[in-house]
């Protein structure tokens, strides 16, 4: 079998106070797709973030969800999980194939400031 595991940087690390919203992305052959959320400064957790994993219908262009987080305020690396034969796990996993085409959002809820990266690893 092919290995046609991947990763992706889909935003590097900084400091951020608004919603930020990645390009298409793409996940050709993969089997699971894991998005990496690594929140390392957050004052007195004053910003509330939510991640959101959202593929895209060719047809009508329009996005769809497939995972949504609950709200992260604390320092630390959450790993978001979309793929067949994963278990449902509301706000962390999702059972459901992944799409050829992706995005990532990252949703402030408010306007402090938060320092996080975000990447993707896929798996066939």
């Amino acid at each position: 079998m092919v290995d046609w595991s991947t990763s992706q940087t889909i935003f590097a690390s900084g400091a951020q106070t608004a919603t930020q919203t990645s390009p298409d992305l793409t996940c050709r052959y993969a089997r699971e797709l894991a998005v990496v959320f690594d929140l390392t400064v957050n004052a007195g957790a004053a910003a509330s973030l939510t991640v959101s994993i959202d593929g895209k219908d060719p047809a009508s262009g329009k996005y769809y969800n497939l995972l949504t987080s609950a709200a992260v305020t604390a320092v630390g690396t959450t790993v978001y999980k979309v793929g067949i034969g994963l278990p449902a796990t509301a706000n962390v996993s999702a059972n459901c194939a992944v799409p050829l085409t992706y995005r990532v959002v990252v949703t402030a809820g408010n306007a402090n400031p938060a320092t996080y990266s975000v990447g993707a690893n896929l798996s066939s």
